[in-house]
């Protein structure tokens, strides 16, 4: 799957049209799901003269190596595609975001997104700092457009000023997983912001200089990090060397305690470079589970200095990021309890305390006179509420014919 990944992201680089097409129908025809493959070769944006006539059947061996845990993350990733269809979803941003989060309790399969709480951060972030007529927002990990839709929708907005809408793209997320940006361009498309949203799909740190090529310098006002935590700060440093990143642009970063981003978090905490606020939240459906957000505001590109850490330092970064990759990988073969997560949470939080390093607890944002804006996301207690309303008047429903 990683080298289809990157036979795409070159031929998107190089404007080559037909080089993405032939790989979606490889990869149509390859994945050992059958409905991953239905939902494929509905969804996948390939011309009409080159789609097969029907479901590509099981391919007589793996030739991607796809493991069993991606073959069920590939089986939920197509229930999803299954689940918009069947409910009729689509029409607007806010009924795809709906649908992502009424999934887990409709079909039973969680899908692992910035919502509740920390996707009021993120809209709060957005609306504090809108992007101008030459800045784009960059989400790094896409899922399904979850996070691109709820960005993609602020910038539209904010496009009552004509000069903003100069752009070519709004809102690039990057994902490297070709099923994934399939199904998050399909989601993008059904909410109406496939002009304003683009998935690229490739590797994070080979994409950056495209970004650059595309959008050019000092071109991002807000950046999205959920890739893999303990990349962020090489990825960081990548936007900050080809001085890509804007003016006091945002850089915000996800599941920075669980599993974890250690030289991320202490490069965002060790150096001017950022004015840096660590929020301390927890997983929605997980309240027991702490997590860390990091939003930092770029000041200015560090000194050598300032990237060189402490050897003591150094040494319990190194752990850490061990630990953590550990634990990532863990979870993604499905051996991970709930359990399991709140010990090591509290593990990296002690350890980040005897580096100097605290959060702050999120209490959410003060309710002005007004009201709460139309636009703004739940939060963890609302979804919770909404939730649990929904089973209630399920369980008090009556058939009348009963």
């Amino acid at each position: 799957m990683l080298e289809l990944g990157l036979l795409i992201m070159e031929g998107s680089w190089q404007k080559d049209t037909l080089v993405e097409p032939k790989m979606l129908i490889q990869l149509m025809s390859s994945v050992p799901v059958h409905l991953m493959r239905t939902a494929l070769w509905k969804i996948s944006m390939v011309p009409n003269d080159m789609q097969p006539s029907e479901v590509p059947e099981l391919p007589l061996y793996d030739v991607l190596g796809v493991s069993e845990q991606e073959c069920r993350r590939y089986l939920k990733l197509a229930r999803f595609v299954q689940y918009l269809e069947c409910t009729g979803r689509g029409g607007s941003p806010q009924d795809i975001i709906e649908a992502v989060e009424w999934f887990p309790k409709d079909a039973g399969r969680w899908l692992k997104v910035a919502g509740g709480d920390k996707g009021v951060i993120l809209w709060d972030n957005l609306k504090r700092k809108p992007n101008t007529a030459h800045e784009v927002v960059v989400e790094f990990g896409t899922l399904v457009g979850y996070t691109s839709i709820r960005l993609g929708a602020i910038c539209v907005e904010a496009k009552s000023n004509p000069s903003a809408s100069r752009r070519c793209a709004d809102v690039v997320s990057v994902e490297l997983d070709a099923c994934h940006a399939c199904v998050a361009r399909h989601a993008i498309d059904l909410a109406g912001l496939s002009a304003s949203v683009e998935v690229w799909i490739g590797q994070v740190r080979d994409l950056i200089p495209r970004i650059l090529e595309e959008f050019g310098g000092l071109s991002l006002c807000y950046v999205f990090m959920d890739q893999k935590g303990t990349a962020f700060h090489d990825d960081l440093r990548h936007l900050e060397d080809l001085g890509i990143t804007g003016v006091r642009s945002r850089v915000l970063a996800d599941n920075c305690l669980k599993p974890g981003a250690p030289f991320f978090v202490w490069h965002v905490s060790n150096t001017n470079t950022f004015d840096t606020t660590i929020w301390s939240v927890s997983e929605f459906a997980s309240e027991d589970i702490e997590d860390w957000m990091i939003v930092g505001e770029y000041i200015r590109a560090p000194s050598r200095e300032e990237r060189e850490y402490p050897d003591r330092v150094h040494d319990v970064l190194v752990q850490l990021a061990w630990e953590t990759d550990n634990m990532r990988a863990g979870a993604e073969r499905g051996g991970m309890h709930v359990d399991d997560w709140v010990a090591f949470s509290q593990y990296m939080r002690r350890y980040f305390a005897h580096l100097g390093i605290e959060a702050v607890p999120w209490i959410g944002i003060p309710e002005p006179e007004t009201g709460y804006p139309a636009d703004m996301p739940l939060d963890n207690k609302k979804l919770a509420e909404r939730f649990d309303a929904a089973i209630l008047a399920e369980a008090s429903f009556i058939d009348p014919d009963e």
